[in-house]
């Protein structure tokens, strides 16, 4: 229900010619900016542990040659 609102709410605003904007993820993105979000907030905490644990990979991996 929640989830509707913000759809429906976000096709109104770009629809009205203004900027409409949500909190987006990796994988919500292309959704939100296909409903017409143009301002994109996001949070950072997941890129920084995804880029943590990639180098945590590449340590463990060269560590092990």
């Amino acid at each position: 229900e929640v989830v509707a609102a913000v759809e429906d709410s976000l096709r109104q605003i770009s629809g009205a010619g203004r900027v409409a904007g949500t909190l987006v993820n990796d994988s919500t993105v292309d959704h939100y900016i296909g409903l017409g979000a143009r301002f994109l907030s996001v949070s950072w905490t997941p890129w920084l542990m995804a880029g943590a644990q990639g180098y945590l990979d590449r340590v463990k991996a060269a560590s092990s040659t």
